[in-house]
């Protein structure tokens, strides 16, 4: 949004790779003297290559036990470059046995011991470091929230005292110090203004002891200097609703839907606005432990959406031991887990959530879509299947169909999307589930049902007229077909006006001025989606017919054979391009497209009189 968004972004970056030891790359002694690389990838893999080949079965072979300090350190790093931090911290823990007082160790068992949950264990590692390094700010921020989990003010401000200035300690110092005046009934923030999270505290900090009036004009304040994230935004708007400001958190629902088209959460809030309700969203701070904890998870969302995993792992467990409950940080674990593959875990996030009455049901969809990622595609379909039965989530019976249709099972898609329609009730689509004639459309079309799948997308358009990806498909589809082409470039040219980064978009508006001979105008847009979606077989073969065209022909051999290497032998629609881009390999395009789509036409003629 804003410029303090941004510059907190590296602030925090910078600030965790060296405190929490995670992006540094620190050299460790074992008491033999000899070194071990800490976080040098290459160098640790080499090891376990060369000397402990079974490293690489750690998840599956519970029995396998590396050897020597070496060993068990290497281990727990693999482990950890692999998400899996209890077992990381298992090995960590037998290497502190042989050398506890190695500072170098006690300062990533600790992050260990906290990304793996065990947070007795990384808090007594905490004190036993800080009692050697006193100005161990990383120590000192956990033994800090230790504190305060207990309620323990006068040790947590000893504590805050003692830290060390810079760094990660002067983002959350402030924080804590505000939220432990809110304490004991002060409102004390001025240290609370350098950068949106610290601005969105001290608005929940003074929403938490009941100023009404201060909350407004640190809301006004706050929203004019443009420096909050969007979820920040939405939480300001949340706020806003919470002291009887329905026009003013109006207003602000619409500068997140300007910012993102697609958040139905506001949509919704300003619907029950309009309709005199109070939306749903805000849930006021019960206790300072409670805003804390947030601000934890703040800082744990703001590095997921830095792909900075690690650090947003340790932070989100910081958060789950102040407010052990709290949907959103199992929902960013699970984000964290999945996104790095650990999708059990993820699953087990997820599924402490479930009966949750707000997140609970996408919830279930979540874990539906972690068994498909996992390849338990029926698995995820009987949970589905489940979802619906048990709760009536419409939504559900979709997400079958869409399963099926990623899985290229078209039949068995549309019979899911018919049975979704029926169950809905065809004279009752709402615009909730406007989708479900896109997604029927598509499954149609590549099924060779053409008049139905036409009939859903403009369906779908009737519902959702600026959607840009129905555009895209409606107005491709058509082009492809040499059919309604002013309509179709109408709409493709709108459908890059408001998607103007989606590489399929890009290149549908790249193909369609292909088709109408603007070469040199091709090849621009091409050049882009192939930039975007660099792999795709359609769209660099696309680029490679537009290069021949401007007589860049060796480009355009490279872009077909580009094109061939990245066909998946499991897509049939990629599979057919096959032929057709080993010919032009072999031979080029002829100069007028046209005629090549003749030579296309007899050929196929040929082919179907043989068959």
């Amino acid at each position: 949004m804003g410029k303090g968004a941004g510059t907190l972004k590296l602030i925090l970056a910078l600030a965790a790779g060296t405190a929490l030891g995670l992006g540094a790359h620190e050299i460790v002694r074992d008491k033999s003297g000899d070194l071990i690389p800490a976080t040098l990838e290459q160098q640790a893999q080499a090891a376990i290559e060369a000397d402990y080949p079974k490293y690489n079965t750690l998840q599956s072979d519970s029995h396998f036990e590396p050897t020597g300090f070496a060993g068990s350190y290497l281990a727990g790093y693999f482990a950890q470059r692999h998400h899996d931090w209890e077992r990381a911290n298992v090995y960590m823990h037998k290497n502190l046995q042989d050398d506890s007082a190695n500072t170098a160790l006690l300062k990533r068992a600790i992050m260990l011991a906290i990304g793996a949950g065990q947070y007795d264990e990384a808090f007594k590692l905490a004190h036993q470091l800080t009692a050697t390094e006193k100005d161990e700010a990383i120590s000192q921020m956990f033994l800090a929230v230790e504190a305060f989990q207990k309620k323990d003010y006068k040790g947590a401000r000893a504590i805050l005292a003692e830290m060390s200035a810079g760094g990660l300690s002067d983002f959350f110092k402030p924080l804590l110090q505000g939220w432990m005046q809110a304490a004991e009934g002060k409102l004390d923030i001025n240290g609370l203004s350098k950068h949106s999270i610290h601005l969105s505290h001290s608005i929940l900090i003074a929403q938490y002891l009941g100023k009404k009036d201060q909350v407004e004009n640190l809301l006004a304040e706050s929203l004019a200097l443009g420096s909050f994230t969007l979820s920040e935004l939405e939480r300001a708007g949340d706020i806003y609703t919470s002291i009887d400001r329905p026009e003013k958190a109006k207003e602000i629902y619409e500068q997140v839907l300007k910012f993102n088209p697609a958040d139905d959460n506001a949509a919704d809030k300003i619907k029950k606005i309009e309709a005199g309700e109070k939306p749903d969203g805000f849930k006021s701070i019960q206790s300072p432990q409670e805003g804390v904890a947030l601000a934890l998870y703040d800082m744990g969302r703001l590095f997921f959406q830095e792909n900075s995993d690690d650090s947003a792992h340790i932070f989100a467990h910081m958060a789950l031991y102040l407010n052990p409950k709290d949907v959103e940080t199992h929902i960013l674990l699970a984000g964290i887990s999945g996104r790095n593959e650990r999708y059990d875990e993820a699953i087990a996030y997820y599924t402490a959530i479930r009966n949750d009455p707000v997140y609970g049901i996408q919830a279930q969809r979540e874990i539906a879509n972690l068994l498909e990622q996992s390849d338990r595609t029926e698995e995820a379909i009987t949970a589905l299947g489940a979802l619906a039965a048990d709760n009536g989530d419409l939504e559900s019976l979709i997400k079958i169909g869409d399963i099926y249709r990623r899985e290229n099972r078209l039949e068995d898609a549309i019979k899911a999307y018919d049975k979704a329609e029926a169950t809905i009730g065809k004279d009752k689509i709402i615009p909730l589930y406007w989708h479900l004639y896109y997604v029927r459309g598509m499954a149609l079309e590549r099924h060779g049902d053409w008049d139905r799948a036409e009939k859903d997308l403009l369906a779908a358009l009737d519902f959702k007229p600026d959607q840009p990806y129905v555009l895209n498909y409606l107005g491709y589809a058509w082009a492809d077909q040499n059919k309604n082409l002013d309509k179709a470039r109408e709409m493709i040219r709108k459908a890059a006006a408001l998607e103007p980064d989606d590489g399929y978009i890009t290149d549908s508006l790249g193909w369609i001025l292909y088709k109408d001979g603007h070469y040199k105008d091709a090849v621009a847009h091409l050049e882009k989606a192939v930039e975007l979606l660099p792999y795709d077989p359609v769209i660099n073969d696309h680029l490679g017919d537009a290069y021949w065209q401007v007589g860049r022909k060796l480009e355009a051999k490279f872009q077909w054979q580009r094109a061939l290497n990245h066909i998946d032998p499991d897509d049939s629609a990629e599979t057919a391009l096959q032929s057709p881009i080993e010919g032009k390999l072999a031979n080029g395009l002829p100069k007028d497209p046209a005629v090549q789509q003749a030579i296309n036409d007899i050929t196929e003629d040929a082919q179907g009189e043989a068959n």
